[in-house]
């Protein structure tokens, strides 16, 4: 469900829930971060947290200057999409981005309202247009990396089908090429009992004279 953040016609109560939003959003990243394997993600997630815990000061600060009522944490429903929660239970590194990326959604969404709230104090504009730019920068990475897991996986399927294609193909022998005789046949194979190629006879042959030459069911292999 879409968050409703940012629709308060009230500023400072729509600051009010932004801030909550940005709590569940540091946590969630907390999750995220104790889950991911890559070091690389890890580093990266750190970063967007960080960026929330600084957006939740900046609020913070602002209402308290207003004596306005201030947040302690996050909602007592999570307002996120992919919650704390949720990302705790995670598994996969493809898996986790996707939530967050999806919690980004609707940071964005809050951010983007609020920005535009028609009362919104001048005294604000600068931390939340840079909040925006924040979340934006955010999801972009986000998006990016779980687009790079879906082309990896796409590229390893094909590989994986050209490899079974190939080896169902017959064997064109090119000119010159030496043949694995023990991996294509046994000479014994061919009712003629003559190596095909050029016309050989097979090893083990015992001669054209012999009776088991005419009758392959007494040929001794």
């Amino acid at each position: 469900m879409a968050t409703m953040v940012g629709t308060q016609s009230n500023f400072e109560d729509a600051l009010y829930e932004l801030c909550e939003l940005d709590y569940d959003a540091a946590e969630a990243y907390e999750a995220a971060i104790n889950r991911v394997d890559k070091t690389e993600y890890k580093e990266k997630l750190k970063e967007f947290k960080e960026d929330h815990q600084r957006h939740i000061e900046e609020i913070r600060s602002f209402l308290r200057k207003r004596d306005a009522k201030i947040p302690e944490g996050p909602s007592a429903k999570s307002i996120l999409t992919q919650g704390k929660v949720v990302v705790a239970n995670l598994f996969g590194d493809d898996s986790i981005l996707k939530a967050m990326s999806s919690n980004e959604e609707d940071t964005n969404t809050a951010y983007e309202r609020v920005n535009n709230h028609p009362e919104k104090s001048t005294e604000a504009e600068d931390f939340l247009r840079q909040g925006l730019e924040d979340e934006k920068k955010h999801k972009e990475w986000l998006d990016s990396m779980t687009q790079e897991h879906k082309q990896e996986e796409e590229n390893d399927d094909e590989e994986c089908n050209e490899h079974e294609e190939h080896k169902n193909e017959p064997h064109s022998w090119k000119e010159g090429e030496v043949r694995d005789e023990s991996i294509e046949r046994s000479p014994w194979k061919e009712d003629e009992g003559y190596n095909r190629n050029e016309g050989e006879e097979p090893k083990n042959q015992i001669g054209d004279e012999d009776p088991r030459r005419r009758d392959p069911t007494k040929w001794v292999v």
